[in-house]
């Protein structure tokens, strides 16, 4: 009985003899050859023979030569016998280390860092590909720290300039929530050729929402004319940023646009009531509203209805105090 390596490529359906050659194809462990008597140097030695190892040596494995199911053949001890054997077929994998992963989404490149825009509220739909790696890399997907499960089990294709190679392909899909704004997107690529083992390669989530806002300071209770300050500020949390607009109730113009409103010092035109609102390219925020009331001392400003008046004995007399006053001032008649 001999033994011989048979191959067959991973594209291919047949198996083809594997010849010895010196630092290429070597048999592990010296075969052993009938005695002739003498020293017997032969060229082209037989073949193994039966009791020997069959084990062989595959020296500088190759993708182009060596990837692929290797068998080993027994022929049969006798033409009557027919007992030759075949082992089971066994892959041999020759490494190859993928190129870095890369992130696409909307059937465009995401370069590492860069980010991803959605609106709040879409599905974003995003693919993580490793190229060019034997075996496929092991995709996996992180947000944050915690690790997410893909919609489908990733797939692997051989590439179709280089079919010894693969191409692996894994799809996430995450529903876009303000929460979720500036979280990192992380896909993770296994293989054993990496130095590291893995490669990341990751994406910041560029969540755009409508603005919602907040009013930060209070009008006091008791402001005072021409003393005292109001500093209002209009706070929006938005994506992309929002402008801000200050109205005042009665009034076709615009009290600011500014996040802050600012009178300095009040007066009593600047009493009444205010509005702020923020809008972006998403939409736009609801009204928050403060009153504001001034104070200011009275003042007489008129009395009569004549400086002088002149009534009959015992007829009436009405007199008027017209004044202003914030708040309504108190009246009090006195007799000379």
């Amino acid at each position: 009985m001999s033994c011989k390596i048979v191959r067959r490529k991973r594209l291919s359906s047949t198996y083809k003899p594997v010849g010895i050659y010196a630092k290429k194809y070597e048999w592990a462990a010296r075969p052993s050859m009938p005695s002739a008597g003498g020293l017997h140097l032969d060229l082209h030695p037989p073949p193994m023979q039966i009791g020997g190892d069959c084990s062989l040596w595959i020296r500088s494995a190759t993708l182009d030569f060596d990837d692929g199911l290797w068998e080993c053949q027994v022929t049969a001890s006798d033409f009557t016998t027919q007992d030759a054997l075949t082992s089971q077929p066994v892959r041999l994998v020759v490494r190859v280390a993928p190129q870095r992963p890369r992130l696409e989404y909307e059937g465009t490149h995401v370069p590492p860092g860069h980010n991803i825009t959605v609106d709040s509220g879409s599905l974003a739909t995003v693919k993580c590909v490793s190229h060019y790696g034997n075996p496929p890399a092991t995709l996996k997907w992180f947000l944050g720290d915690q690790e997410i499960e893909p919609i489908h089990v990733q797939t692997n294709i051989t590439e179709p300039d280089n079919p010894r190679t693969w191409s692996a392909t894994s799809v996430v899909q995450l529903t876009a929530m303000r929460e979720r704004h500036g979280d990192i997107l992380r896909c993770l690529a296994f293989h054993e050729s990496y130095t590291a083992k893995s490669v990341p390669v990751e994406a910041r989530l560029d969540i755009k929402y409508a603005p919602t806002i907040r009013l930060i300071g209070s009008p006091e209770i008791d402001l005072e004319e021409d003393k005292d300050a109001l500093v209002l500020r209009c706070v929006a949390d938005a994506n992309p940023a929002a402008s801000i607009v200050w109205r005042r109730a009665g009034r076709s113009e615009i009290a600011s646009l500014q996040e802050t409103l600012q009178l300095r010092p009040v007066g009593r035109r600047d009493a009444g009531l205010y509005t702020c609102q923020a809008q972006n390219s998403v939409g736009t925020s609801e009204q928050l509203s403060v009153q504001l009331d001034v104070k200011y001392p009275p003042k007489i400003l008129s009395a009569g209805p004549d400086r002088l008046t002149t009534a009959p004995l015992f007829s009436p007399a009405a007199f008027e105090c017209v004044s202003d006053g914030n708040p309504m001032p108190a009246y009090k008649w006195l007799q000379r």
